[in-house]
This record gives C-alpha cells, structure tokens and sequence, in this order.
C-alpha cells in the first residue's frame, strides 16, 4: 500500500505533521484542494501534492474489464470462469417474456 512519503516532497517529518492532521492516506490528500497542505506544510506545492496522490492511487487500483453489455468482473477471473459466472447466472432467473420448459 502506498504511504505518504511515495510523495515527492514529504518525508517523514511533513508525513508526520499531515497524520497530526488527519492526512492518513493517500486519498486524503488527493481529496484536499490543496491549500490545506500549503497552509500547513509551507513551503510545497499542494495543487502538486494533490495530484500526485491522485496519480498513484489511480496506478495502484486493479484494471477491471467489461463484457460486451458492460458489467463489470472481478479481475483475475479467466474467461472460463466468467462464462461460467455469466451462464449460470442466466440460467438461473428467467428473463421478463420469456418462456422457460
């Protein structure tokens, strides 16, 4: 997991005045305007900061794919697996209109 000093710029010592704050993670910084940091910490650039939190949580969240209607899998499934998950689920509860034997 990514820690507040993976930050260019914060050390442990701005890493510890920002958890002394209420800055626990990554996405705490990447939700602050920016200014908040500025105000705090002084001399950085928060605008900076704050997107490049939003650059490494966006790197560390797992790729998801779709299938052709656009739902959404969970990732390391093979592509048996969610044929499977896809056949068994519609197997499983009929479709409006539709007759089933």
């Amino acid at each position: 997991m990514a820690e507040l000093t993976d930050l260019d710029g914060i050390g442990p010592a701005y890493a510890e005045t920002l958890q002394e704050h209420g800055y626990e993670s990554l996405t705490d910084i990447a939700t602050d305007s920016g200014k908040g940091i500025e105000e705090l910490l002084g001399n950085v650039n928060g605008d900076d900061i704050v997107e490049q939190a939003g650059g490494i949580i966006t790197e560390s969240e797992p790729d998801t794919e779709t299938s052709e209607v656009g739902e959404f899998f969970s990732p390391g499934l093979t592509d048996a697996q969610e044929r499977h998950l896809c056949t068994q689920s519609s197997k499983s509860a009929p479709r409006p209109g539709v007759e089933t034997t």
